[in-house]
């Protein structure tokens, strides 16, 4: 248990009891089995080990009233390198980052919970979860879901930690885009966890691709109400890549982030991507991501190749970079053209080959970024999904012109991979909610 692991271990990426345990601290836990006293902190505390099908043990540890956390929170702190200044953390056995393509490293096993107040506000029943991986996934989307979005991601054995950042004043010339269809309860989920984050970029545009902003209540975000502004298509109904486009070219910022909706970013993303971004004198720069998949119910890890440039070099190197997760420069995106705005999904990967030819792109070595698999979202639906027959297609057409266009045999603009723009006129409809209800 980790309470009986060295330093030493709990380092090392291949002790399977790091990503095998999961700690869980609160009074308020509803479960069965043997209970028997652990001393910690000089108090008693109550131990309860269950056998999992898939995992070595599962270790709640509790106490009532006299449960004190700061001594908890400084021994993890020192064992895994990193500040545990969070009510929850999810521990991530630590790799490089791949040189090709994106890995999935399979679920999350392990997260410990340091605030007693959660378990008021999310009650878990333990005795109602089949395995330990679904036991994580329960427990962060309920957490995610709540008014505690302040989920920390650590990386155990990671010897360069990025720690807290101190905010760069290159975020006061940056802005945010948030394209937006749907519920708005997603929308909501995002900006509660922006609206609990220290340092943002100066501007966020939120770009409504419906009518749902008229369920819009501004009022509920007053920390960031008057670095928002909301807009409309006009028209509706086609997809990001217009709002992505027109405010990233619209823009007098010199930066761009990119995010979804129905995503969190961590509350360091932005101080963390802004000093990398400028550090590596990159042009574009992405994150891995944790995914929280609501189809398979698991808590997956992705991570992404540290040089993108040189993984496009490669023939399968072109699911390199998630542009929710990316910063770019202005005059990066520019150059490059931007992206195609005549269909509503598939561009950011003929984006992300087209960069190739005009950027330096990289991704930090962070988990930066919470993405959410839901069922019939664009990537998931049956007609526009990742594995659809329209996909795979284009995908097939962007690969074969991207390695033609390398060995000199392809004019770029020529090709599929050119910037394809919309055949009708676009705007932007400004809309005043700062004061309705």
């Amino acid at each position: 248990m980790l309470l009986h692991i060295s330093k030493d271990q709990i380092m090392a990426i291949d002790i399977p009891r790091v990503h095998d345990l999961i700690l869980v601290i609160g009074d308020k836990m509803t479960n069965a089995g043997d209970h028997q006293p652990i001393p910690f902190s000089g108090k008693e505390y109550k131990r309860l080990i269950t056998q999992a099908p898939d995992t070595l043990a599962v270790v709640i540890i509790a106490a009532a009233d006299n449960f004190d956390p700061d001594h908890l929170k400084a021994t993890l702190s020192q064992l895994v390198g990193q500040t545990m200044n969070a009510d929850a953390a999810i521990l991530l056995p630590y790799f490089p980052p791949p040189i090709i393509s994106h890995i999935d490293y399979g679920p999350a096993r392990s997260f410990a919970i340091m605030n007693r107040d959660c378990f008021s506000a999310i009650p878990i029943k333990l005795i109602e979860q089949n395995d330990l991986e679904t036991l994580i996934y329960t427990f962060t989307y309920k957490y995610l879901n709540s008014d505690r979005t302040d989920l920390k991601i650590i990386q155990v054995g990671k010897t360069n930690q990025s720690g807290k950042q101190r905010p760069t004043k290159k975020l006061r010339h940056s802005l945010l885009v948030i394209p937006h269809k749907g519920r708005i309860d997603l929308l909501n989920r995002c900006l509660s966890s922006l609206e609990a984050t220290d340092a943002l970029p100066s501007r966020i545009n939120l770009c409504f691709d419906d009518s749902s902003f008229k369920k819009m209540n501004l009022n509920m975000f007053n920390k960031i109400a008057g670095r928002i502004s909301i807009l409309k298509n006009k028209p509706g109904n086609r997809g990001p890549y217009l709002a992505r486009h027109f405010s990233a070219v619209q823009t007098d910022k010199e930066y761009i982030f990119f995010q979804d909706s129905d995503d969190i970013s961590t509350k360091d993303r932005f101080s963390i991507q802004m000093n990398e971004l400028l550090q590596r004198g990159l042009d574009m720069i992405g994150s891995h991501e944790l995914r929280i998949d609501q189809i398979l119910k698991k808590v997956m890890i992705r991570r992404f190749p540290w040089d993108v440039t040189r993984a496009l070099s490669w023939k399968d190197g072109f699911h390199s970079l998630f542009h929710p997760t990316s910063l770019i420069s202005k005059k990066a995106y520019l150059q490059t053209g931007g992206f195609s705005t005549d269909r509503s999904f598939g561009y950011d990967t003929q984006f992300l080959l087209r960069s190739y030819f005009f950027l330096k792109s990289g991704n930090c070595d962070d988990f930066l970024y919470i993405r959410f698999r839901r069922p019939n979202s664009i990537t998931t639906s049956e007609k526009t999904g990742l594995n659809s027959n329209f996909r795979n297609f284009l995908l097939t057409r962007w690969r074969t012109d991207f390695r033609l266009i390398r060995e000199g045999c392809l004019d770029l603009a020529e090709s599929s991979l050119k910037v394809w723009r919309h055949k009708f006129a676009f705007t932007f409809i400004k809309i005043n909610k700062r004061n309705s209800n």
